[in-house]
């Protein structure tokens, strides 16, 4: 119930003893050690970063807890979810813990993250490091790629520059089915087309509360067939398909540039359906 539990989560990392949940001296003789200046107590999520403003070389990630209902387990589950992570960790850095109750809140100093998110994450017995911002989690067995702390530090390279998550796993006993597999073969031939299109300013009420402000009007398009390596050359030229960019800039009347787009369009498929036949 203590308004200054963040000050104290901040201190609990010099606190070493037995009794390191009561507040007396031994967290007292800490407090020079931080610029607590301009943080109101309790202290809202938003304002950590003015102690990491006011105090150099350090940095602060916050996670929340989660409290789930899973029947038929009687008991709920919990589970850690980041609130607040930092892009890179400073040489001073604290990991806290914000649990809420309606409308209270309390810090708690993390002294060993990877021991409070392992349960949630993997049954793995020995060490585990983990990627404070998704939670994937990195062993130390010997393996033709790297492990453990290496491969943490090579994860977040691509991880950092990403929003923290929390994944989502399916719930237990649902199937996850493929069926799209027409999308999983390669086609010999592809067509990409692109418009450009001016954005003209109208006013035009849709319905009692919305009004369109702009409209696009096609000005342009590009169009280009690219055929994988087996497809011969001489059949391409043999049955007309443009293998260079096509560029079309039209009229000011927008329906002439999707026309000669359609027109275009449906005269470079009708070769390449002859292309595919040929080629079959």
């Amino acid at each position: 119930n203590d308004e200054q539990c963040f000050k104290w989560a901040i201190l609990a990392k010099h606190i070493t003893g037995e009794k390191k949940h009561r507040i007396n001296d031994n967290y007292y003789i800490h407090e020079y050690k931080y610029n607590f200046t301009g943080l109101t107590f309790p202290t809202p999520l938003n304002e950590i970063k003015v102690f990491e403003k006011n105090n150099s070389a350090t940095s602060v990630n916050v996670y929340g807890l989660e409290k789930k209902f899973q029947p038929p387990l009687k008991f709920p589950t919990y589970k850690v979810f980041p609130l607040k992570v930092v892009n890179e960790e400073e040489e001073e850095h604290f990991d806290l813990i914000l649990i809420t109750d309606n409308e209270r809140s309390h810090y708690i100093y993390i002294s060993d993250f990877s021991r409070l998110i392992r349960s949630q994450k993997t049954m793995h017995k020995e060490s585990v490091v983990f990627c404070k911002r998704c939670f994937t989690s990195f062993d130390h067995r010997v393996r033709h790629k790297l492990s453990g702390q290496a491969a943490l530090d090579e994860h977040l390279k691509i991880c950092g520059s990403h929003k923290p998550i929390l994944p989502a796993m399916p719930i237990e006993g649902t199937t996850l089915k493929f069926e799209a597999w027409s999308k999983s073969q390669r086609h010999p031939i592809v067509i990409y087309a692109d418009f450009e299109a001016l954005l003209v300013k109208i006013e035009e009420k849709k319905g009692k509360k919305t009004t369109e402000i702009q409209k696009h009007k096609p000005m342009s398009y590009g169009l280009i067939v690219k055929a994988s390596e087996d497809v011969p050359t001489e059949l391409l030229e043999e049955l007309d398909i443009q293998q260079s960019v096509i560029i079309h800039r039209g009229s000011e009347t927008r329906e002439e540039v999707a026309k000669h787009c359609t027109t275009c369009t449906v005269g470079q498929c009708h070769n390449t359906c002859h292309t595919v036949g040929s080629n079959g």
